[in-house]
């Protein structure tokens, strides 16, 4: 079974400015305009993070947000598995994939 969440009115600069310090290591790099974009991204000052990433193109901005939700799959999939077992669900979830 899967459940589809559509997610919107993203704050892209902070989303960006909390989680790109916490996986930058495991995302440098890679194919397309997001890898690029991180790559130059651990050049920025984290004070100015924020507003780089406000500049971008609404395209760069989600497959940036789409790689560090990728890169926090884990902790995701732990918080989602948390929730649902407080709310005595009686559901487990095996994953996640997020793509744009």
């Amino acid at each position: 079974m899967e459940i589809v969440l559509t997610i919107d009115d993203i704050d892209y600069g902070a989303f960006v400015e909390r989680y790109y310090p916490l996986v930058k290591d495991r995302i440098q790099g890679g194919d397309g305009m997001g890898g690029m974009l991180l790559s130059k991204l651990s050049s920025v000052p984290p004070d100015q993070v924020r507003k780089v990433v406000d500049m971008l193109p609404t395209a760069a901005k989600d497959e940036i947000a789409v790689r560090l939700l990728n890169a926090n799959k884990e902790r995701l999939l732990a918080k989602a598995s948390r929730l649902l077992d407080e709310q005595d669900l009686g559901v487990k979830i095996i994953d996640v994939e997020i793509r744009k």
